[in-house]
């Protein structure tokens, strides 16, 4: 018998008890043990809303457990007032649930633009702040000026795929640095290819990232999926920004 199905206290025990739910008294109190997450919030609530006649019962099983036990029935819920929703929905934690949940649509701005915490929280894939938060503004802010927006996402969908396949992790044990990943040039972000870093090679046109070294960044490029490399030393990163410096707020 399911907990949720049952009418009576007893019966409601029983269950939790065939699931691994341990009770015990000790004076007046209630124990309650059993292996980790085997109650329900719902059983939680019964159990608060019903402690007196538990407790009750428990003792009345100990002292007379071949006898008739007194039923007592679970009263049903008092109707409460519905608590009104949140202001806004909590953002994904990540790109990659923003895409796969439809968070981000085709329009110029996000639904999330500005709801991100521009700090950065640590624990990303155990990726530093500064990537976190980085990852996190480029897929909610609008792009940059000088960025258009069929070019703006595809380096979103390139921020996903980093994140989601583990190169931001990889990128990050191998040593390589912040602007050697989202970096592009201060004054041309499209046209100076060589100030661009990794996220912004991803979003070229049918480019694949296959493999990343300490030193290099492999991809397959166009239909006939010929071989580029992106050396670290040869990118120029003194007149460079990063991604989401000139980006706004929706």
């Amino acid at each position: 018998m399911n907990a949720s199905e049952c009418q009576t206290l007893s019966c409601f025990l029983g269950a939790l008890q065939e699931r691994g739910a341990s009770f015990s008294l000790d004076g007046e109190s209630l124990k309650v043990g059993g292996p980790k997450g085997i109650l329900s919030q719902d059983d939680m609530a019964t159990i608060q809303a019903n402690k007196p006649a538990l407790v009750s019962l428990l003792r009345q099983k100990a002292t007379n457990d071949q006898g008739t036990i007194q039923e007592t029935t679970i009263p049903a819920p008092e109707t409460a007032t519905p608590t009104p929703p949140p202001a806004h929905v909590a953002p994904a934690t990540t790109c990659t649930e923003m895409w796969e949940t439809g968070s981000i649509p085709d329009e110029s701005v996000s639904p999330l633009a500005g709801q991100h915490d521009p700090q950065g929280t640590p624990g990303m894939s155990g990726l530093p702040p500064l990537w976190v938060s980085g990852l996190m503004r480029i897929c909610t802010m609008r792009p940059p000026p000088d960025i258009d927006l069929r070019r703006w996402r595809a380096i979103q969908q390139a921020a996903v795929t980093f994140e989601r396949d583990g190169w931001a992790t990889k990128a990050f044990e191998l040593g390589w640095s912040a602007g050697e990943i989202f970096g592009v040039h201060a004054g041309a972000p499209i046209a100076r290819v060589d100030a661009a870093g990794l996220l912004a090679m991803m979003a070229g046109a049918d480019v694949e990232l296959v493999e990343l070294t300490q030193s290099v960044a492999t991809f397959l490029v166009g239909r006939n999926r010929a071989t580029q490399r992106l050396r670290r030393g040869e990118i120029f990163t003194r007149e460079q920004r990063l991604l989401w410096e000139n980006c706004q707020d929706g």
